[in-house]
């Protein structure tokens, strides 16, 4: 997903996860990164934002999250920190192309276990596909109202389809 085209340049680059539980806490992280020779670390910020009880959705033995919050540095920034010429990298990747990837490693996942196929047999039935729209900027722009906002998630074509935008926040 980092959008480096040699495999040497992609071996520089190291990632760690922070995740917090709170969306305020969330809300303050930063990402970053710690130059280490000629590699460097990044870490990735991730926040689950959960349906809230009080709406009924999460009444069950299963909390489905609303959205899976994360925040990453731009592939520009990687490129930039790991001094990886423009013509080594795409810098064409999109939010929707990490929700695409996420959505086939889940599937592929599910394939996995039987209980995990069985589910998977069941979507692939009756479940809805995912069409991926273009990303959008919150608006206004800016890290609050990034934060605080969602990905839309809407019917398309007579419940046919879920109709997912993701929202981005830089380049």
């Amino acid at each position: 997903m980092s959008g480096f085209k040699k495999p040497e340049d992609l071996a520089r680059l190291n990632t760690i996860s922070v995740f917090r539980d709170d969306s305020d806490e969330w809300a303050s992280t930063r990402t970053g990164w710690v130059n280490e020779g000629n590699s460097a670390t990044f870490n990735v910020s991730g926040h689950n934002n959960y349906y809230d009880a009080t709406n009924g959705d999460s009444n069950s033995c299963l909390s489905p999250a609303l959205e899976l919050g994360c925040k990453m540095m731009s592939a520009d920034r990687v490129a930039q920190v790991l001094s990886v010429p423009a013509e080594d990298f795409y810098a064409a990747t999109a939010c929707l192309d990490i929700n695409k990837f996420a959505e086939e490693t889940a599937l592929k996942l599910l394939a996995t276990t039987s209980a995990g196929q069985n589910a998977l047999d069941r979507y692939q039935k009756n479940g809805r596909k995912i069409f991926y729209g273009p990303d959008f900027q919150p608006v206004p722009a800016g890290g609050p109202f990034f934060v605080n906002g969602h990905m839309t998630i809407k019917d398309i074509d007579w419940d046919k389809y879920l109709g997912v935008d993701s929202m981005k926040l830089g380049p």
